[in-house]
C-alpha cells in the first residue's frame, strides 16, 4: 500500500510536470473534479489519482478557475503550486516508508528514562532492579479458535516457544512476571531456556483446581493444560526470602452469609485464578521488597467479578507480608505488583469523559464505592437481573497502588494497547507499585497514546501472533 501511495503521488508530479513541458493552461480534470490546488494534502492518502487526458485545442484563459477567496492567479502559479505539493507528499510518503511506521517494530532492549531518554541497558543506574511482566500466550490457547486468524506457524507452540524464550533473553530483565505459562511448558522450555541468562524460578501458582492438578501431568498436551504465573529472577542480584502461591478467590472476604446474591458468590469462588508472592533482597543494597504476579479472569462482560477479585489479591498481600513480620503500622515493604489484569484503565476507549475502570479505581484510592458502574452492587444485576444485588458496599484495601505509566514523567510512554487480536486491542497489562518504589524507567511499547508517529500505523500493526511477537500481548 505504502508502495502504490508513492508510485501514485510521483505519477501526479510527473504528469503535471509534463503539462507544464506542454504550456498547458486548462485546469487539469482529476476524480471529476476541478480543482485549482491541493490544500493541505493528509499523509495518508488512500485514493489513487487518475488524471484525465485535456482536450487543448479549444483552451481559452476564461476556462481557468479561481480561488473566491484570493485575486486570480494565473495557470502556471497554480501548475507550480500542484507540483510542489505532489512533490511534498511523495517525500514525505518516502519518508514515513523509510521509517516503517505501518508496522512498527519489536522493542527490545528499549528503556525510556525520566528525562525522556532512551537507552538499550536495562540497569544503567547503580543499585536498580529491571522487572518485565507478560503473557506469554499459552501453549493451547495460542492454537485454539481464537487465534484462527493467524498462521499455523506463528500460534502453533512447537514453532513459537523458542521464540518467546529468545525474546525474553534479548529483554535480559532481572525479574520476569509471566503469565498464561503451563506446567509442561515452565520445566521443559522456561527454566531451561532462562537458565542461560543466569535466571531461575522462584515461584509458580497454577490457575487449576487441585483435584485436577493430577491429571495434568499427562504426556503431550494433556501436560499444557495447568496454567498459571510464574516468576523469574537473578540469584546473582538478589536472594529469596520467601514464596507463596495462592488461589484469589479463597482471600476475597466474602461469605455465603454477608453476600446477599448466592449467585454472585457462586461465581467468584468457582474462579481459580492465582497469584505469586516473592521476598526477594538485592545483594547490593540489602533491601527487600515483594513481587507479586497475577492473571485476573478473562471475561469483558463480568467486570464486577475482577473488581472482587482485586479486593482478594490485596487482602494476600496483607496476609503474605504479616506472615513475614511486616504490618500496615510498622510499615509495610516495597511492593510491585505485576500481571494480566484484563482490565482497561477507562470503561471505555476514547478515554474521553468516562469512569476509570473498578479495578484501576480500587488500586489507586484503594477503595470502591458501591455506586461505581463496575463494583458488583452495580455490575451484577445487569449481568444477571434475576437475581439480588450483592450488598457488599464499599470496598476497602489497606493498599494503594500507583500504575508505573501513570507517574507524571512517565505520561508520554502509556501504552496504546498490551494485547492485540483481530477483534480487540486494549492496554490490560499492568505494573503496580506502591509508594515505597522509585521508578526509574519504563519499557517503551511499540504504539503509545501520545505519540502520533506510530499511532499512524496502529491499524496496520497485525493482530498477534504473527512473525514478530510470539504472542498476542507484548512484554
Amino acid at each position: 500500500r505504502r508502495l502504490r501511495m508513492i508510485a501514485d503521488a510521483k505519477k501526479v508530479s510527473a504528469e503535471l510536470e509534463s503539462l507544464e513541458t506542454k504550456n498547458v493552461t486548462q485546469p487539469i480534470k482529476v476524480m471529476n473534479h476541478w480543482i485549482t490546488r491541493i490544500q493541505s494534502p493528509h499523509l495518508w492518502i488512500k485514493k489513487k489519482f487518475y488524471l484525465h487526458d485535456v482536450d487543448t485545442s479549444n483552451l481559452n484563459s476564461k476556462s481557468s478557475i479561481s480561488d473566491d477567496s484570493s485575486p486570480r492567479r494565473s495557470s502556471s502559479t497554480r501548475r507550480l503550486r500542484m507540483m510542489a505539493d505532489a512533490k511534498k507528499v511523495s517525500a514525505e510518503l518516502e519518508s514515513l516508508e523509510a521509517k516503517n511506521v505501518t508496522q512498527p517494530k519489536k522493542v527490545m532492549n528499549h528503556w525510556i528514562t525520566r528525562t525522556g531518554e532512551s537507552t538499550s541497558s536495562q540497569s544503567p543506574l547503580n543499585n536498580s532492579i529491571s522487572i518485565v511482566t507478560y503473557n506469554i500466550l499459552g501453549p493451547l490457547h495460542g492454537e485454539g479458535e481464537k487465534h484462527k486468524y493467524a498462521p499455523v506457524a506463528v500460534t502453533k507452540w512447537t514453532r513459537r516457544r523458542d521464540k518467546v524464550v529468545e525474546h525474553l533473553r534479548a529483554i535480559n530483565a532481572d525479574i520476569f512476571c509471566l503469565q498464561e505459562v503451563s506446567k509442561k511448558s515452565l520445566t521443559e522450555t522456561f527454566v531451561p531456556g532462562l537458565r542461560r541468562v543466569e535466571m531461575d524460578c522462584c515461584g509458580f501458582a497454577a490457575s487449576t483446581r487441585k483435584e485436577a492438578a493430577t491429571a495434568t501431568a499427562a504426556r503431550g498436551s494433556y501436560g499444557h493444560r495447568q496454567i498459571g504465573c510464574a516468576v523469574f529472577y537473578k540469584p546473582s542480584k538478589m536472594v529469596l526470602k520467601a514464596s507463596k502461591r495462592v488461589h484469589i478467590k479463597d482471600f476475597i472476604p466474602l461469605d455465603a452469609l454477608s453476600c446477599r446474591s448466592h449467585e454472585f458468590y457462586v461465581d467468584v469462588h468457582s474462579r481459580y485464578n492465582s497469584m505469586v508472592m516473592v521476598l526477594l533482597t538485592s545483594k547490593e543494597t540489602n533491601s527487600s521488597f515483594v513481587v507479586a504476579n497475577t492473571h485476573l479472569y478473562w471475561n469483558p462482560e463480568r467486570e464486577d467479578i475482577k473488581v472482587a477479585q482485586t479486593l482478594g489479591l490485596t487482602e494476600a498481600l496483607s496476609v503474605f507480608c504479616e506472615e513475614l513480620g511486616f504490618t500496615k503500622e510498622g510499615g509495610f515493604p516495597p511492593v510491585v505488583l505485576c500481571g494480566d489484569f484484563n482490565s482497561l484503565p477507562r470503561m471505555s476507549m476514547d478515554h474521553k469523559g468516562s469512569h476509570v475502570s473498578g479495578v484501576f479505581e480500587f488500586l489507586q484510592l484503594g477503595s470502591l464505592n458501591s455506586s461505581h458502574p463496575q463494583h458488583p452492587d452495580s455490575w451484577f444485576p445487569i449481568v444477571n437481573p434475576s437475581s439480588g444485588r450483592p450488598q457488599l458496599g464499599t470496598l476497602k484495601s489497606q493498599w494503594t497502588f500507583e500504575n508505573a505509566y501513570y507517574i507524571d514523567d512517565f505520561e508520554n510512554q502509556k501504552p496504546q494497547f498490551t494485547t492485540k487480536t483481530d477483534d480487540f486491542e486494549g492496554w490490560i497489562d499492568h505494573i503496580w507499585v506502591n509508594d515505597q518504589i522509585h521508578v526509574e524507567m519504563v519499557m517503551s511499547t511499540p504504539v503509545q497514546v501520545n505519540d502520533f508517529v506510530s499511532n499512524i500505523g496502529r491499524k496496520a500493526f497485525d493482530p498477534m501472533p504473527n512473525k514478530n511477537y510470539p504472542s498476542d500481548h507484548i512484554p
